[in-house]
């Protein structure tokens, strides 16, 4: 009896812990997102001003020095932002919860486990 409660506990523990993964992955992601979507407006917008002024204006290098410094600030934030995603995202091979709990209480029933975490008992 004990070893189950253990392994109930074991689960219990498992699932909050990846519950806790995926709320961060998804605050990730939004702050991400919230961050990502105007800063790819800027650099669109960054990338056409200089385009501008390479047809325009070739006599202006220091004004393209500087739009060229600000466009390649925002690309490197933006490829920050991309491995920021990549960390947070929960690796493809991860194990899915059920085969978790599978894993920790494989001589127990599955099902009584469900039910006493649903309090069925």
């Amino acid at each position: 009896m004990q070893r189950r409660a253990q392994a109930i506990q074991e689960i219990r523990d498992e699932l909050l812990r990846l519950e806790r993964h995926r709320q961060v992955a998804r605050n990730a992601a939004q702050l991400a997102h919230a961050v990502r979507n105007p800063l790819t407006s800027l650099a669109l917008n960054l990338e056409l001003e200089l385009d501008e002024e390479l047809d325009e204006k070739p006599e202006r290098p220091a004004r393209q020095a500087s739009l060229r410094s600000m466009l390649d600030t925002c690309e490197q934030a933006l490829a920050m932002i991309d491995t920021f995603l990549e960390q947070a995202r929960a690796p493809a091979t991860e194990p899915t919860i059920e085969e978790r709990i599978d894993a920790l209480c494989a001589p127990l029933s599955r099902r009584s486990i469900v039910d006493r975490l649903l309090g069925r008992r």
